[in-house]
């Protein structure tokens, strides 16, 4: 699977680098290690236009992963807006962090999703726990499923997408999950 990792920018590399090392080791590839590079200082010196493109990259390398890996040890903003965009995108999201140093991030204590996974670890589990989420991940991936629709279905969906500001097939996907919670013969 390809993998997008993020975290706190000053943050612990040495951990970062690990996590990535493992995530190699049990078969998936990285494809952003940015975190373990960028610093702090790379940013102060950054221009608008140089954030810009950087935050679009982002959105870009959440979107073609195939499950996004946060370590969340040492809090962040933008940590924690990538993680709700990645969440928002129906993307499986595994959430770390060391037990041994933090605790579980406040803002998603009690998130509900089921292809949200919040793991604690240390050490010695880590490579045991990154590898049965990232199997756990894996297996909550979306099926993909096209069909045709009539232009005027399809009008309807773009309408939805504008006005509601949600994309067609998230719009799609909600009615189905609605209709197999009340259909009683399905459950």
């Amino acid at each position: 699977m390809k993998v997008h990792f993020a975290a706190a920018v000053d943050g612990s590399k040495e951990d970062y680098k690990n996590i990535c090392n493992l995530i190699e080791k049990i078969g998936h590839t990285v494809v952003t290690d940015h975190y373990l590079n960028r610093t702090i200082s790379d940013i102060e010196k950054e221009t608008p236009a140089e954030a810009e493109l950087y935050a679009k990259r982002s959105m870009r390398w959440i979107k073609n992963a195939d499950v996004v890996v946060f370590e969340t040890s040492k809090p962040d903003v933008s940590v924690g807006y990538e993680l709700a965009v990645a969440v928002n995108l129906l993307k499986p999201v595994v959430v770390m962090y060391n037990n041994e140093k933090a605790q579980v991030p406040n803002s998603i204590k009690g998130v509900e999703s089921d292809k949200l996974q919040i793991i604690g670890y240390s050490e010695h589990t880590l490579e045991e726990i990154l590898d049965i989420s990232l199997e756990n991940a894996h297996d909550s991936q979306d099926v993909r499923f096209n069909f045709f629709i009539s232009p005027a279905i399809g009008n309807y969906l773009d309408w939805i997408s504008k006005n509601k500001k949600i994309p067609r097939s998230v719009y799609l996907r909600n009615l189905i999950q609605k209709d197999m919670e009340e259909n009683e013969e399905y459950r």
